[in-house]
């Protein structure tokens, strides 16, 4: 246990060493939102399939080209129903990869930076072939001081019937990354908080940085208590730099999922993309 903390405290300190000191701007969470339509479903029902959902870190946009061709070309990433995605760039007030990548998917999208860093917009993004709606941003407390943390969510419009979607990146490192990390809870907590402004079934994934295993059980009784289940757990690691599992999927209400699985094949970023496969009874 001792060094595994050990392990824990290592990884949150060189992981939050590549962060700048200081950030450029950190935005309020009512702004910004960027969104188009490309895609081009328009059917009013329902599919008669399960839905897919893909969670995928984009490692601040780097290989863009190296993303698109994951999403486009592998059988367990390619269209999908829903994308969501976490450090997405984008130039400071202007166009955002996620743009890019909806328009190269014939995609739906919003993107809400919650900061500047190095120069560039930062946040998340959900992608989708069903038109999205209702579009909301929660700014995560204890969020490091030059990076403003976020959960974006959205309202997914699939024929005839309404889900929601939010896509999640959690903090490196807290005061109490040695120790039960209330602070990575509060997080989760405020995201929770955010989705319960409807009673939409709900996939929620996205970066959750579990470095700390033994606090881990605190975040799953949390989603435990509000509702969800686990629609993808630790199915091996998503982090390529120290093969650590930090990219988790649950869902609430009448979302069952009936595959999920880790794209080892994908190269486009540090991370690794999860996908499930979800039926919305």
């Amino acid at each position: 246990m001792i060094a595994a903390l050990l392990l824990t405290q290592f990884v949150s300190i060189t992981s939050h060493a590549t962060v700048p000191d200081t950030s450029d701007h950190l935005y309020p969470v009512d702004s910004p939102f960027y969104s188009k339509r490309y895609s081009r479903v328009r059917s009013i029902h329902a599919p008669d399939r399960p839905l897919k959902f893909v969670s995928y870190n984009i490692h601040w946009s780097e290989n863009l080209d190296g993303v698109i061709a994951d999403l486009k070309n592998i059988d367990s990433l390619r269209n999908a129903d829903v994308y969501l995605l976490q450090e997405v760039a984008g130039t400071v007030g202007g166009d955002n990869t996620a743009r890019v990548i909806a328009q190269a998917l014939n995609l739906n999208y919003v993107y809400s930076p919650g900061c500047v860093l190095y120069g560039k917009d930062y946040g998340n993004a959900i992608l989708s072939r069903w038109p999205l709606k209702n579009f909301y941003k929660a700014n995560l407390p204890h969020s490091e001081l030059n990076v403003q943390r976020t959960a974006l969510g959205a309202t997914v419009q699939v024929g005839d019937r309404e889900m929601q979607a939010l896509s999640i990146h959690l903090s490196v490192k807290f005061p109490d990354s040695v120790g039960l990390e209330h602070s990575r809870v509060d997080q989760v907590r405020e995201a929770i908080t955010q989705t319960n402004r409807n009673n939409l079934p709900t996939f929620f994934s996205g970066d959750f940085n579990k470095l700390n295993p033994f606090a881990w059980s605190n975040i799953l009784g949390l989603f435990r208590d509000s509702g969800y289940v686990v629609s993808h757990g630790s199915m091996g690691w998503t982090f390529r730099d120290y093969r650590l599992p930090l990219d988790f999927a649950f869902t609430r209400g009448s979302l069952e999922t009936v595959r999920a699985g880790n794209e080892y094949s994908a190269g486009g970023s540090d991370h690794i993309p999860i996908w499930a496969e979800v039926n919305l009874k």
